[in-house]
């Protein structure tokens, strides 16, 4: 296709997240929005090496490079208070970064952002000791991931829903004096694997792992202060993984299982307490994986939307460019308005999170994470309609590697099912309007 550009009015930061970000974080969104376009965009094809039988270390190389000038501009500490040493950037900003970004490439929008998943679980916590650990390295100029780890192998979905409080969960805690000892399988967390394949240039190293597991081995005796999240760093003993798993999309991301043999850890690696990891759990580690999912979703189909749009405007029919026909000038104006509406929906669920004297707290099984998994939900059922007129407009030419379009959708589906997926999303806000339970006994 000839490269063809123009410049989209409602493209413009301010008019897109106008009504819930001030003029400083317009400016922070501009910022990172510019440097995406200008330095990402045009090396994606060199981040999806692993895709094409590429070198994985190479992939990585790239990425790594690209993402320096962004943890200098503060991008990885964002979500953590000024106090100790972090921006204090506010929720939907946040969110309106990972949008700009995942227009770009979802893959690097989600390593990015790993450090930031453990990091923003422990700053929810009262832990002291684990919030100095964590700031005192990815509030500096170097670059960290990290992995959170809940899903299972015998249905990670279950340890997903609420209403089973944590219950089926296998990965058992056992306190041992001033220690607990981890056992258990926990498999999918990304960026995952040995500690010294993290520690490249311009990628200082692994901040290690967020596991939820359960404290009680007996699944009749567990309960929500059953549920524990702990810390482990990346090279404790016991802790072994698979082999990378082959995937369909995000192939940047390396998802492996992960296998704690005894793995032993001081008591104060327990993130929250009981309780308090319920909270934790249900309340930022899903919540927040759910609402990133909503908001990289709504970029993506604003990425296949601006191909869409390129495309209509140079190919012709008898002369005249594909969007000056109404048939296709109305499938364009349908493909904003649900673009539109997905982003619309994510920030109201931002914004009731932000009000829980009037939607109540995070964990409540009717609270404001139900409406994170519903604007999910939202975003998906979006970008997937996106992605197929997307393909009718561009016809062959969308169909081919080339123009980047099959890259999008097989990037996409990740955030679509993962945690939980559609149905999930759909029985979550369910309980927003009455209370229901699975019958029987968790196993």
């Amino acid at each position: 296709m000839p490269g063809h550009q123009e410049k989209y009015r409602w493209l413009d930061i301010g008019l897109k997240f106008g009504p819930w970000l001030d003029s400083e974080e317009i400016r922070m969104v501009e910022a990172v929005r510019d440097y995406m376009q200008r330095h990402v965009k045009p090396r994606v094809w060199e981040l999806e090496a692993a895709f094409y039988g590429g070198n994985i270390d190479s992939a990585w190389d790239v990425f790594t490079e690209l993402n320096g000038p962004l943890v200098k501009m503060g991008l990885q500490r964002a979500g953590i208070p000024e106090s100790y040493g972090g921006l204090g950037l506010s929720l939907p900003c946040r969110m309106a970064i990972a949008e700009e970004m995942a227009r770009v490439d979802m893959a690097f929008t989600l390593l990015s952002g790993k450090a930031a998943w453990v990091s923003g679980t422990i700053f929810a916590s009262q832990n002291e000791l684990l919030k100095r650990m964590i700031a005192e390295k990815v509030c500096g100029d170097d670059f960290w991931v990290g992995s959170v780890c809940f899903t299972e192998p015998q249905g990670g979905v279950n340890l997903e829903d609420i209403t089973l409080q944590g219950r089926t969960g296998r990965v058992i805690a056992v306190r041992d004096g001033e220690d607990y000892v981890l056992n258990g399988e926990k498999v999918f967390p990304g960026a995952s694997g040995p500690a010294d394949f993290f520690q490249r240039k311009g990628l200082k190293g692994h901040l290690g792992y967020l596991v939820v597991a359960n404290t009680e081995a007996v699944p009749e005796k567990r309960s929500g202060d059953t549920i524990g999240i702990f810390y482990v760093p990346p090279d404790t003993a016991g802790l072994s993984f698979s082999t990378p798993y082959k995937k369909m999309g995000v192939t940047l991301d390396i998802n492996r299982g992960i296998y704690f043999d005894d793995v032993r850890i001081p008591k104060e690696y327990r993130v929250g307490g009981p309780g308090a990891d319920y909270k934790l759990y249900y309340g930022t580690i899903l919540a927040g994986c759910i609402l990133g999912g909503a908001c990289r979703l709504v970029g993506l189909a604003s990425g296949l939307f601006e191909k869409a749009m390129e495309n209509a405007s140079v190919r012709e029919i008898e002369g005249r460019p594909l969007r000056e026909y109404s048939l296709w000038a109305a499938i364009l104006g349908e493909m904003a308005e649900r673009i539109m509406s997905a982003r619309a929906t994510y920030m109201y669920a931002v914004y009731a999170i932000q009000h829980p004297d009037i939607y109540g707290n995070m964990w409540d099984s009717d609270g404001p994470r139900n409406l994170c998994s519903g604007a999910r939900d939202a975003a998906g059922r979006a970008f997937r309609w996106v992605s197929e007129k997307t393909v009718d407009l561009c016809a062959a030419y969308g169909y081919t590697c080339e123009s980047g379009v099959e890259k999008i959708i097989r990037d996409a589906q990740i955030a679509i099912i993962s945690p939980g997926g559609a149905q999930r999303d759909k029985l979550d806000m369910a309980l927003m309007y009455y209370p229901r339970n699975w019958s029987g006994k968790a196993k």
